[in-house]
């Protein structure tokens, strides 16, 4: 008894406070309303399967400081579509997405002005691009009229993939499997490879060993264009899946931090104004533990061949020269 009642005063403080909070979500004022969603900036990333995860785990970690900036990440359907939400779906302001889509959405035609409307903020670190194969195909050019996984259809591996394999002039039977059921697929000898784009090691990729078969195809870096670099997938990023010392020629795509091009003045421009400046004075932070080593890579500086870079951070990149 005594200990329940030296207990209740905090008990009482807690059941007020979350009375408040029924209360104000029953009857919210305008007031509270904009407290909430003033500073709330929607973050669309891919799917659970991607790298995007983590990142926007460290983003809300170094960027959330209470009403005045909060990160509110939501689970996509991939690069592709990422694009169409921050065109059309309410309360997304920004998107993690490829490089590459604006080849896609060009390529295809269907948002001419796509330049335009969307623009970039910041690249990100690249991802590599993975060939997973049978033992039996030797080469990328091996894939030719073969079975190949792209991932599910819309990810950023199934754009990455499609535009890869056609500016290598490869036709393949294409299969649009999550990844864990390609896996499955590949060692049971249904389809002949997989390709997934992700920052190396992958966790699945990462659990494969040399002695099921399945090898990392190299990836010929010449005429894929600008949104592909070149990239090393190394025997320290997959030690039971590679000799040790071997190195795999590849090519990687970057992740891109994008939002919409709103007109100056705008109050949803303000409030990824906001996120901007709050990236830029926290990017020395994501660059150290506990934040993913890929931060390491990135540098807000950096130019993206093909895109424009969003005004407000295009000043503070000029403010940092």
């Amino acid at each position: 008894m005594v200990a329940w009642q030296r207990k209740a005063p905090c008990l009482h403080v807690v059941l007020v406070m979350l009375l408040t909070l029924l209360v104000g979500a029953r009857e919210p004022s305008a007031q509270q309303q904009e407290l909430v969603n003033g500073g709330t900036v929607g973050l669309i990333i891919d799917s659970a399967e991607s790298s995007d995860v983590e990142l926007a785990s460290d983003l809300v970690a170094a960027l959330n400081d209470g009403y005045k900036m909060r990160v509110l990440p939501v689970l996509g359907q991939g690069s592709v579509r990422n694009v169409e939400d921050l065109l059309y779906l309410r309360g997304i302001d920004v998107a993690l997405v490829q490089a590459d889509v604006l080849d896609f959405y060009r390529g295809i035609g269907t948002l001419p002005e796509i330049g335009e409307r969307i623009r970039y903020i910041a690249k990100l670190a690249n991802e590599e691009v993975h060939v997973l194969a049978r033992q039996e195909v030797a080469s990328v050019q091996d894939l030719d009229g073969r079975r190949v996984n792209f991932g599910v259809e819309g990810s950023g591996s199934f754009l990455t993939a499609g535009i890869l394999l056609d500016r290598l002039g490869i036709d393949v039977n294409v299969t649009s499997f999550p990844l864990p059921k390609a896996l499955k697929e590949i060692e049971e000898g249904t389809i002949d490879a997989l390709i997934v784009v992700g920052a190396a090691p992958i966790g699945r990729l990462r659990q494969l060993d040399h002695d099921n078969g399945l090898h990392l195809l190299p990836i010929p870096d010449a005429g894929l264009g600008d949104s592909y670099q070149p990239a090393e997938i190394a025997a320290g990023d997959y030690p039971d899946l590679l000799e040790p010392g071997t190195v795999v020629k590849t090519v990687a795509v970057a992740k891109i931090l994008t939002a919409f091009n709103w007109p100056e003045g705008h109050p949803r421009g303000d409030k990824v104004k906001r996120f901007v400046d709050s990236l830029f004075a926290n990017i020395d932070r994501l660059a150290r533990p506990p934040f993913h080593p890929k931060w390491r890579e990135v540098d807000l500086l950096a130019s993206l061949p093909g895109w424009e870079r969003l005004s407000v951070a295009e000043t503070l990149v000029a403010e940092h020269r």
